[in-house]
């Protein structure tokens, strides 16, 4: 068996051959399996004895390593200082089991193993530091980290992007995304082209929203997904469109860039039990996708989420123990027709653009190939202009807005001086901060018999002439 980390090598320690059940070890791991191997050979040693000094071998040697049991919402975790990895303290979860197998020989099917990660569950919930653990991004004292999912993290604060390892300044958990291992930071001019220009942006729509500001709200919000801490309410980006028109390859194209997986949630009526632990693992875009029957519970939890709600859950296996799920994921939604959303204070809350059927469909095979051999690139890209952000976020910008979402609209001001000179920029995000509420309000009385018929009476020649109530209602 080959238990030697990847982490180890590229840390510099050399990979040696063992004997009797070792295989292929580190040197750092081997010195694990002899250790707890001689507790574990100790003849006359009570069963008991030999389990708490194995837990007590693995502390000191985890001290060593300056690994650390950490608390967050109730939760406790593992950080391995050799690996920088951050595992759950679960003897079912895969990470931590193999971190066990893999530096002690301590296997989860042993008894032996079962009573020490016992122990070690305990000194945890007794001794753990309180930090913060992230799946995608973190941004504190105008500082982003944003996870490698390989044991790094990007740290962006404005001057520079490096990659440390992690961590240092931030913890990441490593599920729900894969690594990309050739990521080169800088303006390479292929994201915008890759995610925004190929998308059949509607024309015109009724609130005026043309192809422009429509492709400067989506890259936008694509660069918000970044900044989970900077933006407590939540934007929904809503992509509505008919057949054919790439609603879902458009949101799905962000996820496989920023994560490298693609995947959409799927919710029913009997769904709302699970919403929130799907949104916590869909970190940091939660798709729903098709989005067009009505659920009745959906927009209560939609609104709750988009304004910094989160849901208390009873622990298993308690009476009176609770845990608190706040996901942070940016919700995303492709729809023909999008009857959840119309409520009003859920549609304050979304970014709204419209796409048309494309004239020509593409090969989605072969696109994904293409998207796989840029990735380090559009990521890197990504990643050049949440740093160029980073730092505009430091710098003054407008504080009071007449819209929902204002730390939205603040951002929005940024994300355009990324990408264009500061006036031209400001236009722009007056432009889309206007249209973006227009919209909004034609999005609510759509389907709306009322607002139908009163266009039909005003293109009837009756613009701007003056009638009474009774009038104008004879005449609906």
């Amino acid at each position: 068996l080959d238990f030697s980390l990847t982490s180890e090598r590229r840390l510099g320690t050399r990979v040696v051959a063992g004997g009797d059940r070792l295989g292929n070890v580190t040197e750092a791991a081997q010195a694990g399996w002899e250790g707890l191997r001689k507790i574990r050979a100790e003849k006359g040693a009570a069963p008991y004895d030999q389990v708490v000094k194995g837990a007590q071998f693995i502390l000191d040697t985890e001290k060593s390593y300056s690994s650390e049991w950490i608390s967050n919402k109730g939760d406790y975790y593992f950080y391995d200082g050799v690996a920088s990895k951050v595992y759950p303290v679960n003897p079912k979860h895969t990470g931590f089991r193999a971190m066990l197998g893999s530096r002690y020989g301590a296997f989860h099917t042993e008894p032996f193993t079962r009573h020490i990660v016992a122990l070690l569950e305990s000194y945890a919930s007794c001794n753990a530091t309180p930090r913060q653990i992230r799946r995608f991004s973190y941004f504190h004292q105008n500082v982003l980290y944003i996870n490698g999912y390989d044991g790094t993290c990007w740290r962006l604060n404005g001057p520079s992007v490096t990659q440390v390892p992690n961590g240092q300044g931030a913890l990441f958990l490593e599920e729900g995304g894969e690594a990309c291992p050739s990521i080169v930071v800088g303006n390479h001019g292929l994201l915008f082209k890759t995610l925004a220009d190929d998308l059949q942006w509607a024309r015109e729509t009724d609130s005026g929203m043309g192809p422009e500001i429509q492709r400067a709200a989506f890259m936008a919000w694509v660069f918000a997904v970044g900044f989970h801490d900077r933006l407590p309410s939540k934007p929904i980006l809503l992509v509505e469109g008919v057949e054919r028109s790439g609603k879902s390859f458009s949101i799905k194209r962000v996820q496989h860039v920023l994560i490298g997986r693609r995947r959409s949630m799927s919710i029913g009526e009997n769904g709302q039990r699970d919403f929130p632990i799907s949104l916590l693992h869909a970190s940091p875009i939660a798709l729903l996708d098709n989005q067009d029957t009505p659920i009745p519970w959906l927009k209560d939890e939609i609104a709750t989420y988009t304004t910094e709600g989160g849901w208390p859950k009873r622990k298993l296996y308690t009476t009176s123990e609770e845990e608190y799920i706040l996901p942070e994921a940016f919700l995303a939604v492709s729809s023909r027709d999008p009857k959840t959303f119309r409520r009003p204070h859920i549609a304050e809350r979304c970014i709204l653009v419209r796409l048309e059927q494309r004239p020509k469909t593409s090969a989605e095979y072969m696109m994904w190939i293409l998207l796989d051999e840029n990735r380090g690139k559009l990521l890197g890209e990504w990643l050049w202009y949440c740093n160029r952000i980073v730092k505009l976020l430091q710098e003054p910008l407008p504080q009071d807005f007449g819209y929902r979402l204002a730390d939205m609209a603040q951002f929005i001001f940024a994300a355009m001086r990324s990408f264009l000179p500061q006036e031209e920029a400001d236009k722009m995000t007056r432009a889309v901060l206007l249209a973006a509420q227009r919209e909004r309000d034609a999005l609510v009385s759509e389907e709306e018999p009322l607002v139908d018929v009163f266009k039909g009476w005003v293109t009837e020649g009756n613009l701007s002439r003056r009638v009474s109530m009774t009038e104008l209602w004879q005449e609906l």
